[in-house]
């Protein structure tokens, strides 16, 4: 069975509510069918090597998207895409998102999407992953902070494993209903 036919499978799919990608090829193909599956609620997509295609890759997620998960492993040679349709996307609670490197382009990514979630997020993660140079371990600071003003009305938990940041970090953001925090080291 090529990719291709496992693609349109997939599809077929219409009742899929949980989708766990590693490594999907062609990457560029399943961006856009994300919007496809209108009943998915939960999506985790696992980049273990560079896919010079992920940084024109348009990720479309479909409104009932609950839960999304993007770990990129690789070098992190790659800028992620500044393209989304995030409009239709209205109730995204969990984001986890975690790389080896913050590209300038990647960091204004995740910035973008903190940003455009911030109304609607119970949990938020963003992590270092382990290999990443040391000037990323400050890296999702910096990240939060050019994102301010954030104000986060849901968030119940935030977690940054294997970063570390200083006290100017909690005057980035505001959190209401915060009760759990995790960080790699102050």
């Amino acid at each position: 069975m090529t990719n291709e036919n496992i693609i349109n499978s997939l599809l077929q799919s219409n009742n899929l509510r949980t989708l766990y990608l590693i490594d999907p090829v062609p990457l560029g193909r399943y961006g856009p069918s994300l919007a496809s599956w209108d009943r998915l609620q939960h999506l985790s997509i696992v980049l273990t090597r560079s896919y010079p295609e992920l940084k024109d890759t348009a990720f479309i997620p479909p409104k009932s998207l609950v839960s999304f998960t993007f770990h990129d492993k690789s070098q992190g040679d790659v800028p992620w895409p500044l393209a989304s349709d995030l409009a239709s996307c209205t109730n995204l609670q969990h984001l986890d998102l975690a790389v080896t490197r913050l590209h300038p382009t990647t960091a204004e990514a995740i910035g973008f999407l903190v940003s455009s979630y911030q109304n609607a997020l119970t949990e938020l993660t963003l992590q270092v992953l382990p290999g990443a140079v040391e000037e990323e371990n400050m890296g999702f600071q910096s990240v939060l902070q050019s994102a301010q003003p954030l104000h986060f009305p849901k968030l119940e938990r935030l977690r940054l494993p294997g970063s570390s940041c200083d006290t100017s970090f909690f005057q980035c953001f505001s959190a209401d209903e915060l009760k759990y925090f995790e960080v790699g080291w102050l």
